[in-house]
């Protein structure tokens, strides 16, 4: 907005006050009202503050993104323009975009109320013109608590701490989440919007909670992202310092905004890729099949089809969720059967232990309804830790045949089955009993996406041999403690 230096240089003293003069008109007009002034960056972040000039009627925008690439920028000046009422930036092309009513309720997450004190407020106060703003109230921290405009409109600071009931059962018309909310402070947050038809806004940089990417793919919700080389004020030399300070995990997903490497991925080694995913292949007749079931009685029953190579590998060919009484789940199951053109119908039956023994309504356990099926039945082994481990020993690849022991084919793929839950298998973060810097050293998994990771670990657990499914267990002089059989022992092995 002034001249260039080499201008500068050539004004008379007389000129040089008039400039100043200048300078001090316009700062202080950025200063009051400095959103005029706002230029996005190019990609992500612009199309994240205008996409609701457009299509009002996505609910939800997420902008997952790197560090510094304009993430809370953006989160204050969408819920700014919402309590106003009215565009903070490019006002002269954006003037005749129409903006809801006001007086609104905003509220805003984060993780602590020093976020709101350090980051959130300043931020606002960075791009709300000044003489909107009637008041601000403090908690006994001196951290905000709410903040009043002087048109009605109110926006309160609240933090993911103090649970879900503090979203739910209000009247919201805009909610902003900055950084990523749990699953259930997300879905009392929607439960808030109902009455209102209000919107929702996540601003993020993933390294946790991995659910938050796949709202993407709904479609009321609208997804953005952008990296920390969008932002074209940070200097060359800061990023790289910064970049450079981070571990090798860290580092794709504060640089891209990219999930790839989530902090809590339980198996990180996995990836929806060769070696790990193969083509489908028609299954030689010598090779076993089984499968691996997680029963549920109000969820659908989850069943993996798998073979057992000759070099002792496990590979998954299939999936299915099978819903319904007794008779539609196994004709379903049969059905699949028959499309996988499988050498041999499946008879060995891993299943989950917990819900294989527990008795139904009708007095009967998953365990007896699959015997009755003709399937002979394991329970798998429960140990949750023990079994991440044999996984881990399974996903490891062989440096002479390039393969891990455990493999699917890409029939896996397809939202909720085996590799996109494996790819979102991952350890709660916090206890509620531990304060935000002591790591619960019994870590547990989250109880989303883990239907097919515990059939595998249940597989896995077995460390199931070629030749005793294939030709039967030989003469046996002494069983070893821990010895499982696979299923009844018969002429010619499994087959």
């Amino acid at each position: 907005m002034l001249p260039r230096k080499e201008f500068i240089a050539t004004l008379n003293k007389e000129q040089l006050i008039v400039l100043a003069v200048e300078k001090k008109r316009l700062v202080q007009l950025i200063e009051s009202d400095p959103a005029r002034f706002f230029r996005p960056n190019s990609g992500g972040q612009r199309e994240f503050l205008s996409y609701w000039d457009i299509d009002k009627e996505k609910r939800v925008l997420l902008f997952l993104a790197g560090n510094k690439a304009g993430k809370t920028t953006g989160g204050a000046i969408l819920v700014g323009e919402r309590l106003l009422g009215y565009p903070l930036w490019n006002r002269e092309e954006r003037k005749d975009v129409p903006f809801r009513r006001v007086p609104a309720v905003g509220i805003c997450f984060t993780e602590d109320f020093e976020s709101h004190r350090d980051t959130i407020l300043p931020t606002i106060l960075s791009w709300w013109p000044r003489n909107e703003i009637k008041r601000i109230f403090y908690n006994n921290s001196n951290c905000p608590s709410e903040l009043e405009l002087r048109n009605g409109s109110v926006c309160k600071f609240k933090t993911y701490a103090q649970g879900a009931d503090t979203a739910e059962g209000k009247d919201w018309d805009i909610v902003w989440n900055d950084e990523p909310p749990p699953q259930s402070m997300y879905s009392a947050q929607f439960r808030g919007l109902v009455s209102t038809g209000g919107h929702l806004l996540i601003t993020a940089t993933l390294l946790k909670e991995a659910w938050v990417y796949d709202e993407i793919d709904q479609p009321y919700a609208q997804g953005f992202t952008a990296e920390i080389h969008d932002n074209e004020w940070l200097s060359i030399e800061a990023k790289e310092a910064f970049l450079s300070s981070l571990s090798d995990e860290e580092r794709e997903v504060r640089e891209t905004g990219k999930p790839f490497n989530l902090t809590g991925i339980i198996y990180r080694k996995f990836r929806d890729d060769a070696p790990y995913v193969i083509d489908p292949f028609e299954v030689p007749k010598e090779w076993p099949c089984f499968i691996g079931v997680d029963p549920h009685e109000r969820k659908p029953v989850y069943v993996g089809f798998f073979t057992l190579t000759p070099q002792n590998e496990i590979v998954m060919l299939s999936y299915g969720l099978f819903k319904g009484d007794i008779t539609a789940i196994f004709e379903q199951l049969s059905e699949k059967i028959k499309q996988l053109e499988l050498p041999m119908a499946p008879r060995l039956c891993i299943i989950d232990p917990n819900r294989g023994r527990a008795k139904q309504i009708n007095n009967t356990s998953w365990e007896e309804v699959f015997q009755e099926h003709g399937y002979d039945i394991i329970l798998g082994q429960d140990n949750v830790n023990i079994g991440h481990t044999k996984m881990y020993e399974y996903f490891r690849v062989d440096p002479i045949t390039g393969n891990p022991r455990f493999m699917f084919t890409n029939l896996c793929r397809g939202r909720g089955g085996p590799i996109w839950q494996l790819q979102r298998y991952s350890w709660d973060e916090w206890v509620n009993n531990r304060t935000k810097t002591e790591r619960d050293i019994k870590e547990k998994p989250k109880q989303y996406n883990k239907d097919f990771p515990d059939i595998c670990r249940y597989v896995a657990m077995e460390d199931l041999k070629f030749s005793s499914l294939v030709h039967g267990p030989q003469i046996i002089k002494t069983i070893q403690p821990g010895f499982r059989p696979y299923g009844k022992v018969v002429m010619g092995g499994m087959r």
